[in-house]
């Protein structure tokens, strides 16, 4: 009992101070992280999701084009874990980014609330729409590593951190893993559930293949208790995996 008091202790939820901080500006640059049109991995994130009980692994996005200014058109793909008598079953769609900007908390300078470059999107599956799930861009560093924060989340606390193809076998680079523990929490292994793992390459395939159409409406995910694990069904499923 006195560990797991100490275990309590000792865990640290993230700060989202730095989503909109002044000197945080120079790794939030949305537009210049989605112009990169390398598949990215989910390597982990702060929350679990399901659909009918099995696990979502292997998620990735990879940019396809920028149909307009700030508008990004992305595949977005994952499978759900099978079992010792079932083969991961493989989803792929077709979802859009509108990119914005949030305003920023200078403590030097309070009346400097305005960024010059986007930081923040709405992933949408109707090209046309105004509205979508949000993230910002906690950080990157423009070659490796990507954090998101999930809006829709953890009540606004939620994460994801996505490596590029080339290096997502590898560890995750110093300075993301500081960043990512900061902003969304350390010492406790619920912050950094993991998605991603040596066989998804294999597993989801080429980029090539014909992404798989989705009829469902998006809608945001249902509200669950802290620690409870958010089950969906292909109707219930919003952008986003």
């Amino acid at each position: 009992l006195l560990c797991l008091w100490a275990l309590s202790v000792e865990s640290k939820p993230g700060e989202t101070r730095i989503d909109d901080a002044e000197d945080s500006v120079e790794g939030q640059d949305i537009r210049r992280a989605l112009n990169d049109t390398e598949r990215k991995w989910m390597k982990y994130r702060t929350y679990l999701r399901s659909t009918n009980g099995k696990a979502h692994i292997c998620v990735y996005a990879t940019v396809k084009s920028e149909e307009e200014e700030g508008l990004y058109m992305f595949e977005q793909g994952y499978a759900l874990k099978g079992n010792e008598n079932t083969e991961p079953e493989i989803k792929k769609e077709t979802l859009y980014a509108s990119t914005y900007k949030t305003e920023l908390v200078s403590v030097q300078n309070p009346e400097n609330t305005k960024r010059d470059k986007d930081n923040a999107m709405r992933v949408h599956k109707e090209e046309e729409s105004t509205s979508g799930l949000g993230y910002k861009l906690i950080y990157s560093d423009y070659e490796k590593c990507f954090i998101l924060r999930v809006l829709s989340e953890d009540r606004g606390h939620g994460c994801e951190l996505y490596l590029l193809d080339a290096v997502a076998d590898e560890k995750v680079p110093a300075a993301c893993e500081r960043t990512y523990e900061n902003a969304c929490g350390k010492f406790d292994d619920r912050y950094k559930s993991p998605v991603y793992n040596s066989s998804c390459k294999k597993i989801m395939g080429s980029l090539d293949e014909t992404p798989t159409p989705t009829q469902a409406t998006p809608e945001p995910p249902e509200k669950e208790t802290a620690g409870q694990e958010p089950d969906t069904t292909p109707s219930t499923l919003p952008p986003g995996c």
